[in-house]
């Protein structure tokens, strides 16, 4: 087999959709028998720190203290 030289390009569509369909950020906010609130994101985990962030951000919209908060 012979040796080829040249340029190849690939292209990727990560989607962060809830449904995969690259549709806006969202989050859905549940809350659970005990009286805590489980909340997901449609974001991209970028392993700074984000999920404790966004935590922090949703205990402070339910009223909540920060430890009861997943």
């Amino acid at each position: 087999m012979a040796i080829r030289r040249g340029r190849g390009v690939a292209a990727i569509n990560y989607p962060t959709g809830m449904n995969l369909g690259g549709d806006p950020t969202q989050a859905l906010v549940h809350s659970t028998p005990t009286g805590n609130f489980m909340v997901t994101l449609s974001s991209v985990d970028l392993g700074q720190g984000m999920k404790q962030i966004m935590a922090q951000i949703c205990a402070m919209i339910c009223f909540m203290p920060w430890p009861r908060s997943t």
